[in-house]
């Protein structure tokens, strides 16, 4: 498929991905039912999950500044904030969130840093993200488990999801610990893809990943990160997870703000078994399967609210990042010279 076709399909599913969105929510609720839900509104609390949405996404944004300015000192915060808005949005419209890591070593690459040293900003983070997020949880999911009446099939996903990002986690720290195994894996893979003949040369691919993984093992060992970076790296993760999670909060508190039975750590530990599921789903921004997870876990506490909670859910956490990933790779140009040429560093 082409470059062109490939955006193209993208921008096809997202758009109808949202037109059956709402084509649910009208076959699921009736005329009477969402005037009296819209009536209940308060917006003032989607104003703030809209917010959390911004501010997770800046909290993204510091942890790769942080981490590139051990590598490269001339790069401002702004430039790495259209990169994690650019990034993220690809993120959800790929199988198991994959475009992240790609966009962001892409737009690196762009910047003038070299594969192996944006690989290993983007692996560092991505360790750091992953550890405390598997941890934040399995603590969120453990303490709240009477929340939750999930089916047998929701619940094998979500031990499954853990497990997968307990493998995925263990597979990335490999670059540092293991250079050996995880070249002959990625070389296996080409050979795969050799195979049934989606790679086609693959003796200078192969001495490209040899030399890549090298260098990217050379510079995860040797290149050490600060303590003060490695400390506003982990506060930046945890505060990202915690301020995704806060966005579900703010749709419950917007139809329940008089009278609220559930805590805060009720709501966003429901929020957590979805993000698990949306991490190693298949199917770009876990779309079906998180939405299923979502109308089984949430229905408790969203009770007659649950669809068009739903579809806020999605427009703010899925929809709105992938319209301004759109809309600033319209602005890729401008974008790549601001990193190449950055005229402030914070």
């Amino acid at each position: 498929m082409s470059k062109k076709n490939s955006k193209l399909a993208k921008f096809l599913f997202i758009v109808i991905s949202f037109c059956l969105l709402f084509v649910y929510l009208f076959i699921k609720e009736d005329i009477n039912s969402l005037q009296n839900s819209f009536g209940q509104l308060n917006l003032n609390y989607i104003l703030l999950g809209f917010l959390f949405v911004l501010g997770y996404i800046s909290c993204d944004a510091l942890s790769i500044f942080t981490l590139r300015r051990q590598f490269q000192t001339q790069v401002s915060y702004l430039s790495c904030l259209k990169a994690s808005f650019i990034s993220i949005g690809f993120g959800l419209i790929t199988p198991f969130t994959s475009g992240y890591l790609a966009g962001q070593i892409t737009i690196m690459s762009k910047s003038g840093m070299s594969a192996s040293d944006g690989a290993t900003v983007v692996l560092q983070k991505t360790i750091r993200y992953i550890f405390f997020g598997l941890i934040a949880n399995l603590i969120l999911i453990f303490l709240n488990q009477d929340v939750f009446e999930i089916t047998l099939t929701v619940k094998i996903m979500v031990i499954v999801s853990i497990v997968g990002t307990a493998l995925y986690l263990i597979f990335l720290s490999l670059v540092s610990k293991a250079e050996k195994t995880l070249t002959n894996i990625s070389i296996g893979i080409v050979h795969f893809g050799h195979k049934i003949h989606v790679i086609k040369k693959i003796e200078k691919l192969e001495t490209k990943i040899k030399e890549e993984i090298h260098l990217l093992n050379y510079r995860m060992t040797n290149h050490r990160i600060s303590f003060g970076a490695n400390f506003i790296t982990m506060i930046s993760c945890l505060m990202e997870l915690f301020l995704l999670y806060l966005v579900t909060w703010t749709i419950y508190m917007s139809f329940h703000s008089n009278n609220p039975t559930f805590t805060v750590f009720q709501v966003m530990s429901c929020q957590s078994l979805c993000n698990v599921i949306l991490q190693v789903a298949p199917i770009p921004g876990g779309l079906g399967i998180v939405d299923a997870t979502f109308h089984d876990v949430m229905t408790k506490i969203l009770g007659s609210h649950l669809n068009i909670s739903l579809i806020i859910w999605r427009l703010l956490t899925f929809y709105f990042p992938i319209m301004m990933s759109f809309i600033l790779m319209g602005f890729k140009n401008r974008v790549y010279k601001s990193l190449k040429n950055p005229k402030k560093t914070l």
